[in-house]
């Protein structure tokens, strides 16, 4: 049984249940971006032994804040009951010059229960120009088990960090995906690094571990790359638990649209 709720314009298109007995979820969100003064909140709860996959239908558009309007904010809740697994998948999001974004995420985890997720971040319109972005990003993310913090990311755009070779380079797509079992031992996750970083192939990846942890960085001008990297990773993940949980990992028929 599920229970769907939305007010406004952000909604679910309905779920899909998979052959493996996973449930895919798109949302949607018709009016095409996000403007000044908006304020989008999505909350999920997995609940036990459920199988969930959460993607978009297209890209997320944060568009100018002109005329002096109020910060877009946006904030993702997920929680995850035990033995279940939640995916949270969507296509990129494109900040737009003028844009002036706060997103949070946090997640919590309870015993044996799973994440995978990842955000694409495309800062300008997608062209060949050189020139820097020209708008605000603050992202956060927390993810806690059992009432303890596991894992924290922040970042904050600057026009320094744009350019710079410690920070973008230059570069306008980043890419962060995040994975958590409780069925992969560490020394298992090491592998899961090597593999994924020798099957994509391409040096604007980085990969590595903590305890528990999965993280796969990506820095360079294209999504599609980005994303192939990233589709790949999530192969190999499912691939190592398909055994232990049936669950074959079906990819959402829309992203070969």
């Amino acid at each position: 049984m599920s229970f769907l709720k939305h007010e406004g314009p952000l909604r679910v298109q309905r779920p899909f249940l998979q052959n493996d007995g996973s449930c895919h979820i798109y949302l949607i969100h018709p009016p095409g971006g996000v403007v000044g003064g908006d304020s989008l909140l999505v909350h999920f709860e997995g609940h036990k032994k459920t199988n969930t996959l959460i993607t978009s239908s297209a890209a997320a558009k944060f568009y100018s804040c002109e005329g002096g309007l109020p910060d877009q904010e946006i904030a993702q809740d997920f929680k995850i009951d035990k033995g279940a697994l939640l995916e949270w998948v969507p296509q990129e999001s494109i900040f737009f010059e003028g844009s002036k974004t706060q997103v949070s995420n946090k997640i919590t985890l309870s015993d044996e229960s799973r994440f995978l997720g990842w955000d694409i971040i495309v800062l300008g319109r997608m062209t060949s120009s050189k020139k820097p972005f020209g708008g605000a990003l603050r992202s956060s993310t927390t993810i806690m088990k059992d009432e303890r913090l596991i894992h924290r990311d922040f970042f904050e755009y600057s026009p320094t960090m744009g350019t710079s070779a410690w920070g973008l380079q230059g570069k306008h797509v980043l890419g962060s995906l995040i994975a958590t079992s409780a069925y992969i031992e560490d020394d298992e996750f090491s592998r899961l690094v090597s593999s994924s970083l020798k099957k994509i192939g391409s040096d604007s990846f980085g990969g590595t571990k903590k305890k528990g942890l999965f993280l796969l960085r990506y820095l360079g001008s294209s999504v599609e790359e980005c994303k192939h990297g990233f589709y790949v990773a999530r192969e190999i993940m499912h691939q190592n638990e398909a055994l232990m949980l049936g669950c074959d990992g079906e990819r959402p028929r829309i992203w070969d649209y």
